[in-house]
């Protein structure tokens, strides 16, 4: 069901306002874009800087077999 089409919306100016569809490619695809900048700042944190950013997001019992 398009949002556009739910009861308490049909009727109102919301419906109008935008297309909906392309309001939620737009939000996919800000997401998407957000994810990958945030994994090429985590690489560059451990490549780059190398300032165990990186390292202590893993879980402990991770940690164990690296030692």
């Amino acid at each position: 069901v398009r949002v556009n089409e739910f009861p308490a919306i049909t009727g109102s100016t919301l419906a109008r306002l935008a297309d909906w569809g392309e309001v939620h490619g737009f939000l996919g695809d800000a997401i998407m874009w957000i994810a990958g900048l945030h994994a090429a700042a985590a690489i560059y944190h451990h490549l780059l800087l190398k300032d165990g950013v990186l390292v202590t997001m893993l879980p402990l019992k991770w940690l164990r077999w690296t030692t």
